[in-house]
């Protein structure tokens, strides 16, 4: 019971960080509501990804959330999502820059399946939005490039122009049939 009550004063205290919330439950016998301590049960991203879906954020829908704005995710390079289908592991190796101002942006990313083999010859698709605003960028879409490593691809031009919440949009499109998405979202200031 102690315990319950010190994991409710540290999701308090940290805004609901995944990582606390992940010891907490891990300290209980058995975990806290039949979670075994799983930091993708509480809802957040440990920052390797273990955390999937495409709407909301913030953690309450398992898309992930962050110490930065509401339903952000926090960076770091390697940060994977699996998609909403579940056929796909998204891997951000690098941004460059890292997502913290607005401009332009290129990210390296890796596509696997479920047990971490490279995917190739995918056809990648990403769309950056701002949701609360209602728009996306010019072009709306950028498709990867193959970087020639297995699995590995390149997202370029991606003009993150305005501070606030990108939603960053990936897809795997097998031609006009969506297979598998995830959403990488970031707080850009300005």
């Amino acid at each position: 019971m102690a315990i319950r009550a010190l994991a409710s004063l540290l999701v308090s205290a940290c805004l609901g960080s995944a990582c606390l919330i992940a010891v907490a439950c891990a300290s209980e016998p058995g975990g806290h509501n039949g979670h075994a301590g799983s930091a993708s049960s509480a809802g957040g991203s440990t920052g390797v990804g273990d955390s999937t879906g495409v709407g909301g954020g913030g953690g309450q829908d398992g898309q992930g959330g962050g110490a930065q704005g509401s339903g952000s995710d926090s960076y770091v390079a390697g940060l994977a999502k699996e998609g909403t289908s579940h056929v796909y592991r998204f891997v951000l190796v690098e941004s460059a820059p890292i997502p913290k101002y607005t401009g332009p942006y290129t990210w390296t990313v890796k596509l696997t399946d479920l047990d971490g083999n490279a995917t190739s010859g995918a056809s990648l698709v990403a769309e950056p939005r701002m949701e609360l605003h209602a728009h996306g960028t010019s072009p709306p879409l950028f498709d990867a490039t193959p970087t020639g490593e297995p699995g590995t691809y390149t997202l370029g031009g991606m003009d993150l122009f305005m501070p606030g919440v990108w939603t960053v949009y990936l897809r795997v499109m097998e031609g006009d049939a969506l297979k598998d998405e995830v959403a990488f979202r970031f707080d850009l200031e300005g």
